[in-house]
């Protein structure tokens, strides 16, 4: 176990917090530690056989060491009084400790329990990502329209504009079923519609080579080695026949071309996390057979249970195809396979069946689904644990979920400025599993459908034109309302720091008892920025009325008074828990109902959100009308403050739209000086219309 000691030496530098560099090294070898000392500081100098000196005050070197153990070499410098070194107790294999006045080295070697960690990487998405090239090729233009382009126009594009410059034809490729959501980058924030397939040697392409693979996938190999990703799964799930041309060019090449690099990159001398395939096994689907040949070519990079038994990830019992028996026999009989059934939105009984989620919501303390996270001490999560497995305990940690489709409001708690991810991972804190799941590595692109037009007089797909909030999107929507969380153009790097950080803090604690997210300086532990409030919507029963607050005071005494709350209307079987909700009720005053702000005004540091939450920010007050029938019963919502008194200082709007706040706020007044509002809805006709800001 590694003390205090020990998070200093990832932690801290001389100058103030500074983090670590992280390095890992192909393999345990000589180590050579030099001290270079003078009267101001001390410079230590490590070196190995195998990689390029390390010249630090802290410096985090991590080697693979006895198949799934790490042996790790932390070294710490900071300006603190001897007593402080002395008085520190800490476990490790061995010591050494070089002291000079006011100084302290300390070098901890130790074999740390870490959890292994899996990381969900999106590899079928060559067509769309090949249009996209093409595209930004002709148009010399290294960005295209993405969904979040599209709602941070503020309507003035559409949806038939995705994939389309003024100047160009529109793909097929590219219509709304397969479009991309948000911009990857890649090394150096460049961005890249990258992909991963390749012709096979010696035949014909059954699509033009992807672009860039090998430098890409170094690029996310060197990633995941610094953040101690130890393996990756590739989710291709949407098809399921093999041999089919279709199933190779999106799933079966491009898994054997990610085998293929991961290969000559552990040939260099490089380490890689395992590899592992997930596809359907529903009844009749046969994917297996073109993942299998790649599993007997490549059966170093497997992922391996305990028993040393390959482990193929298979969709679970929520899909409309669930695993069948057959197909799963005909897996388990090559080379002692070992399927891992995994799913999304876990009941407790598939949980403990052994089953792994990918995306696990929140839950109220009476076991439902919600879309509500909070951020105070005393907020839990509480998703469900795998509790055991073919590789153990389990949990996944997702930086957001969809109760049905991501694009409607409320239902999916979306990042919040990270929250939601760190929400989950103060669960996996707690129960401390063998295994972290982290899917949609860079899952951007996905379909949108059409299921019922008539839905947009309650509620439609938020922050599009009205006209195209009838087509909803499932998994993904724009940079901020899905599982993403991979570098993009729109959101930044922001929430792939924080997935790194927060499996540093992993790394720390696991083998603690320490169950709260508390190390100094790591971004995974502040939640200072990410604060929001809730506001909810009150009206009269006859509609005469209207009031915002996020008083539960003035709630509830309004109540009392008669007045109902606007309920949230959606088509899922679950969404917030925090406003009042009714599954499948169409609702026709929902436009006029509950929204989220920012709690504060001052917009965050970069280290510590994403671009789209660094968008200048507005205040939005409740203000009592006058000049009405009502006196000051109805108020109003408004950018400008009250000019009476009993008015509110709501919170925060975005001045332009994104995902983060894609939501345009109006106050509609009417002739009576009655006034109410509506999100992503224009007022009535008659009304007159003053836009206010834009919220979630």
């Amino acid at each position: 176990m590694l003390h205090l000691i020990g998070l200093l030496a990832i932690l801290w530098g001389i100058d103030g917090g500074h983090g670590c560099m992280l390095t890992r090294l192909a393999k345990p070898d000589t180590l050579i530690i030099q001290q270079q000392q003078s009267d101001a500081n001390m410079t230590v100098l490590i070196q190995t056989k195998h990689s390029a000196s390390c010249t630090a005050r802290c410096c985090l070197l991590e080697y693979p060491f006895l198949n799934e153990t790490n042996l790790h070499v932390y070294v710490s410098y900071q300006t603190q009084p001897l007593s402080f070194c002395h008085a520190t107790q800490y476990s490790q294999l061995n010591t050494t400790t070089a002291q000079a006045a006011r100084d302290c080295l300390t070098i901890a070697w130790h074999t740390p329990a870490k959890p292994a960690v899996y990381v969900d990487l999106t590899v079928e998405n060559t067509i769309v990502a090949q249009a996209y090239q093409n595209l930004s090729i002709n148009q010399k233009k290294p960005i295209v329209n993405t969904v979040e382009t599209i709602i941070q126009s503020a309507s003035h594009l559409r949806l038939k504009d995705l994939c389309q410059n003024a100047t160009s034809p529109r793909p097929v490729s590219c219509d709304v079923n397969v479009v991309y959501h948000s911009t990857p980058t890649v090394a150096n924030g460049q961005p890249e519609y990258y992909c991963f397939y390749r012709k096979r040697q010696g035949q014909a392409g059954l699509v033009p080579d992807c672009a860039n693979i090998t430098a890409n996938v170094q690029w996310i190999v060197q990633l995941f080695n610094s953040m101690g990703v130890d393996a990756i799964v590739t989710d291709t799930t949407n098809l399921y026949q093999y041999p089919d041309d279709r199933s190779d060019i999106w799933n079966i090449r491009p898994f054997e071309v990610l085998a293929e690099e991961l290969s000559a990159i552990r040939a260099s001398g490089t380490p890689t996390p395992s590899l592992a395939a997930w596809t359907t096994a529903g009844n009749g689907t046969t994917m297996y057979k073109g993942m299998l040949p790649v599993y007997f070519t490549y059966p170093d990079l497997l992922v391996r249970n305990a028993k040393g038994h390959p482990i193929y990830f298979i969709d679970g019992h929520g899909n409309r195809h669930p695993p069948d028996d057959d197909v799963i026999r005909a897996i388990e009989s090559q080379d002692n396979i070992t399927t891992l059934q995994t799913w999304g939105s876990l009941s407790r009984d598939s949980a403990s069946k052994g089953e792994w989620s990918y995306q696990q919501p929140c839950a109220t303390p009476q076991g439902n689904f919600t879309t509500t996270i909070l951020n105070n001490a005393s907020y839990l999560c509480r998703h469900l644990i795998t509790p055991k497995g073919p590789l153990g305990s389990a949990m996944s940690l997702t930086f957001s979920w969809q109760a049905d489709y991501s694009s409607l409001p409320f239902a999916t708690p979306a990042k919040m400025m990270g929250l939601t991810f760190q929400a989950q991972f103060d669960d996996a804190l707690r129960s401390k599993p063998d295994n972290l799941l982290l899917p949609s590595f860079n899952e951007l692109n996905s379909f949108g459908i059409v299921p019922n037009p008539g839905w947009r007089s309650s509620f439609g797909s938020v922050g599009l034109h009205p006209e195209d909030q009838s087509t909803l999107f499932v998994d993904i929507y724009a940079a901020e309302r899905g599982r993403t969380w991979g570098p993009t153009v729109e959101a930044g790097d922001f929430y792939t720091r924080l997935a790194a950080s927060c499996l540093r803090v992993a790394t720390l604690l696991w083998s603690s008892n320490v169950t709260a997210c508390t190390v100094a300086n790591e971004l995974c532990c502040n939640r200072s920025y990410a604060v929001y409030n809730r506001v909810v919507s009150l009206r009269t029963p006859d509609n005469s009325a209207f009031r915002t607050t996020t008083s539960l005071v003035t709630t509830k005494a309004a109540y009392q008074q008669g007045w109902i709350q606007t309920c949230v209307t959606a088509v899922s079987y679950y969404s917030t828990d925090y406003f009042c909700y009714h599954p499948g009720m169409l609702n026709s005053t929902a436009r006029q109902g509950p929204f989220l702000l920012y709690a504060q005004g001052q917009v965050p540091p970069e280290s510590h959100a994403g671009h789209l939450d660094r968008l200048a920010r507005v205040p939005v007050w409740s203000c009592p009308d006058t000049g009405n029938s009502l006196g000051n019963a109805s108020y109003h919502v408004t950018a400008t403050p009250c000019s009476d008194e009993g008015g509110e200082l709501l919170g925060y709007g975005a001045s332009r739209p994104s995902s983060a706040m894609p939501r345009i706020l109006r106050r509609c007044i009417g002739v009576d000086g009655v006034s109410h509002h509506t999100t992503d809805w224009p007022c009535a006709s008659g009304m007159k219309e003053e836009h206010v800001a834009y919220v979630f």
